[in-house]
């Protein structure tokens, strides 16, 4: 099998702007130093609204990954993977020499972005107790809202189109069932078979809204005696996410 190349080729990491001080003269006075660390703590505040801006762009592509991901059963090296934006230390720097080595311990342009997220992360505090104690929308269901809605924007309508069948069963017939419907089936064999295989397998047919059909005729009381099997796992997987047998007992369906 030939290789897989760079199917998305990386972003290059953005360089800091250049420092004010190869814009002046002369070196600053006490007063102007003192100025000048105010102004990079600034700076980096607004460094750190850039890289949540950057983080909440990054959205679409970390939709996408985790789709690939789910398909390929998380076999795909990243170089197929979609890109991200990468966070531009932009303010690094800009006034004032920081020091430090970046990402490291002793990296001052980190720490005051960091410091940066106790006022904020306090602001978030305040809305989640006004808007518990009002009934409100509060801030722990924002990351649940953005993905949802990102996830809107950009999968719905593929999901839709993309909904089909799967089949789950018996080891023995499963398999044979699926490639006579032209349905999805967890495709591996019994000695490479492993739960974490077998749930990425459900949460792609759960991502796809799949009608998940039996495979021969299902039969509640035998299964309630095999509690701890796969099958039963499977089953109960399903019901977790929203999915409801029908009245016939021959297929499970999301609401």
């Amino acid at each position: 099998m030939p290789e897989i190349n760079n199917v998305f080729p990386p972003t290059p990491p953005l360089p800091p702007l250049p420092p004010i001080s190869n814009y002046t003269q002369s070196p600053p006075t006490i007063a102007g130093q003192i100025g000048l660390g105010v102004l990079q703590g600034g700076l980096n505040g607004l460094n750190f609204l850039t890289d949540l801006g950057i983080g909440l762009l990054n959205t679409p592509a970390a939709l996408v990954n985790s789709q690939i991901d789910v398909i390929s059963f998380g076999m795909l090296p990243d170089r197929v993977h979609v890109p991200y934006i990468p966070m531009w230390d932009w303010a690094r720097g800009l006034a004032v020499d920081e020091g430090g080595t970046p990402g490291g311990w002793d990296d001052m342009h980190g720490w005051g972005k960091f410091a940066w997220n106790i006022p904020f992360l306090a602001g978030l505090g305040a809305w989640e107790l006004s808007g518990t104690a009002l009934g409100e929308t509060s801030v722990s269901q924002l990351p649940k809202f953005i993905y949802n809605e990102a996830k809107g924007c950009f999968t719905r309508e593929a999901a839709q189109v993309a909904k089909g069948e799967s089949v789950i069963g018996p080891r023995n017939t499963y398999r044979q069932f699926a490639k006579e419907k032209g349905a999805h089936f967890l495709d591996v064999t019994d000695d490479a078979w492993t739960w974490e295989l077998n749930k990425k397998y459900l949460d792609e047919v759960i991502a796809r809204g799949d009608d998940v059909l039996f495979a021969g005729k299902f039969n509640p009381e035998l299964l309630a005696s095999h509690p701890e099997s796969a099958l039963a796992k499977e089953i109960e997987y399903l019901t977790s996410h929203g999915y409801k047998w029908t009245v016939d007992l021959l297929k499970l369906t999301k609401n």
